[in-house]
């Protein structure tokens, strides 16, 4: 579509009166806009001017719905927002002619809606004849209407008046048989109205795109005016890279690109000084952490964030980066680094040892890789139970542990302890000792200890892996009276760890048809288009590739075994267009 200062799209447009027209446009944004276009005849310029200064008094009123008002050689109009749906026509009320009267504007010529209880101003009809602010006219009214108000051509200028050697071929024309004059007349209206609408039609239209030109090894600066006068934006950016200085190093889009004017096209360039310029970031892969931060200053860079993750590597060690190795990057920016913690602790687990006699038991934890130092036996006394079957474990069973540095503890049914019978001998050195109340329930406990002159304490816990009842207290059995004072440690209602049952359910491939649909952009020359597909797995394909041109649609359906989603790309030219991802399979043929 057809572009005003590369900025509003135009939709559509019709005269809207001599020497003015209106045309319905978008915004950048989508958005409608009003603008309407004058074509002042010569030295009528100061009074659009005028015009221009008054309007522009009152643009950032919340009731102006004016967004702009230009005027140069070549372009003369104004931007309006469309006026508020539903709004009604108004005419200017006591404030809004004092508004528009002390700004310069006749309030005959405004036009406003009532949008609720508000009036908008949404236009404001430029006047040629207006006097000016000394109540003189412009020199151009004086001179009267020109025969032909010519219109800007592409580049902004207006078409020059008739020259002399035109004003004397008329006068000749005039002295001229009947038939000849006649004849002169209607071929230089003929050639004239082609040459007004030609001149017109350059001035509105604008390529809908352009092609990125290849300027590389060419001069920075010629190369950035080359990109601006197609209509681009430039982001120069200076590497220290080998090469003369000054000169283009890469373009992003690449050239041959086609490009929408105002599209940025990324311009990297050989810096002379490379102080201040981009370098490539060092590979630090490998190296140890210590080190880093010496190798990083030397080239003016900086230790961002460390993240350590479980690795083979010893700990210390880089295992990646980003930037990543060879990227740019500016002076005193950050490289962010993933650091080995050094291998993961190895890690078991305990079956359910519950009922397991002791020896058979101890066997496990030694399968489980435990040595027999690290294993705790503790004698509880459990009624029903035979004597030396194990009857509560810890760690709990199927619970991954470190192998390195944890202790197993199996409790193990003995008739002799707790119930005041314990192993230890109640008095030692003379002083009385707390007795072993570890399987006991809580009231049989309580019993024992007082029996023994201690009072109780009692905190409660729940854990499947040990047994319910008394699981330990404080003081330890056989430790000093202390106080007299013992806390029990009671497992209540001990609740079964369901034991994993893993089911695997393997699903076989199956032929699926991905459909896919592009749309190339109206306007877009013909250029190589290429489709490939992309599964979750990485894998990539070319689907479909052929010269296609604005307009056209590309569409098919691709067959396929992997599964998921399947994500599906076109480029032309190379260049990424535009990208579909399709998770539903199509009726295959």
């Amino acid at each position: 579509m057809p572009l005003i200062d590369g900025t509003y799209e135009i939709l559509r447009q019709r005269p809207d009166g001599p020497g003015r027209r209106r045309v319905h446009a978008t915004d950048p944004d989508g958005r409608p806009v009003r603008i309407v276009w004058y074509e002042p005849a010569p030295g009528q310029e100061r009074t659009f001017e005028r015009h221009r200064r008054a309007l522009r008094r009152l643009r950032h009123d919340d009731d102006v719905a004016l967004r702009d008002v230009v005027s140069r050689p070549g372009a003369r109009y104004e931007v309006w927002d469309e006026p508020p749906p539903g709004s009604e026509p108004a005419a200017p009320d006591g404030p809004w002619r004092e508004r528009l009267e002390a700004v310069g504007i006749d309030p005959a010529r405004a036009e406003l809606r009532r949008d609720g209880r508000r009036l908008v101003l949404i236009g404001v009809a430029f006047a040629p004849g207006a006097a000016a602010a000394d109540g003189r006219p412009d020199v151009g009214d004086a001179i009267g209407p020109h025969p032909v108000a010519s219109a800007p051509d592409a580049s902004g200028r207006g078409v020059a008046p008739a020259p002399g050697p035109l004003r004397a071929l008329t006068a000749r024309l005039a002295t001229a048989p009947g038939p000849i004059r006649t004849w002169a007349v209607a071929a230089g209206l003929t050639l004239l109205t082609a040459g007004l609408l030609a001149i017109g039609w350059s001035r509105t239209t604008v390529d809908a795109v352009a092609q990125v030109p290849d300027l590389v090894g060419d001069p920075a600066d010629a190369a950035s005016r080359t990109l601006a006068e197609l209509g681009f934006a430039v982001d120069a950016q200076p590497l220290a890279a080998e090469g003369v200085p000054g000169t283009v190093l890469r373009l992003d889009p690449p050239p041959g690109a086609a490009l929408r004017p105002g599209r940025t096209v990324r311009l990297e360039y050989v810096r002379a000084d490379d102080a201040g310029a981009a370098r490539p970031v060092p590979s630090l892969t490998g190296r140890e952490l210590g080190e880093v931060a010496a190798r990083l200053a030397s080239d003016d860079l900086r230790q961002g964030d460390v993240v350590r993750v479980p690795a083979r590597l010893p700990a210390g060690t880089v295992l990646a980066q980003r930037p990543a190795a060879d990227a740019p990057a500016t002076p005193g920016s950050a490289v962010d680094l993933l650091v080995s913690d050094g291998p993961s602790p190895e890690r078991t687990f305990l079956p359910d040892l519950v009922g397991m006699p002791l020896d058979e038991a101890r066997d496990w934890v030694r399968l489980a890789g435990l040595p027999a130092d690290r294993v705790q036996v503790d004698p509880v006394s459990v009624p029903d139970v035979p004597p030396g079957h194990v009857v509560g474990t810890t760690p709990a069973a199927w619970h991954p542990f470190r192998s390195d540095g944890t202790t197993v503890r199996l409790l193990v049914a003995d008739p002799d302890a707790g119930a005041g019978r314990t192993t230890l001998d109640d008095v030692v050195d003379g002083g009385p000792r707390v007795p072993d109340l570890v399987g006991l329930d809580v009231a049989e406990a309580r019993s024992v200890a007082a029996e023994h002159g201690f009072s109780v304490q009692e905190r409660r816990t729940v854990n499947a892996a040990l047994p319910r009842g008394v699981v330990s207290h404080e003081p330890p059995p056989g430790a000093p009276r202390g106080d007299g004072t013992v806390t029990l440690l009671a497992n209540v209602r001990p609740l079964p760890l369901p034991r994993p049952d893993p089911v695997a359910h393997v699903v076989a491939p199956s032929l699926r048809w991905m459909p896919y649909r592009f749309l190339v952009e109206p306007g877009i020359p013909a250029q190589t288009a290429r489709v490939t597909a992309r599964t979750v797995d990485g894998t990539t394909e070319t689907v479909l590739e052929r010269e296609a041109a604005g307009g056209e649609v590309l569409e098919g359906r691709w067959p396929t075994l992997a599964p998921g989603p399947v994500t599906f790309e076109l480029t032309l030219n190379d260049v990424p267009y535009a990208e579909l991802r399709v998770n539903q399979p199509a009726v295959g043929p």
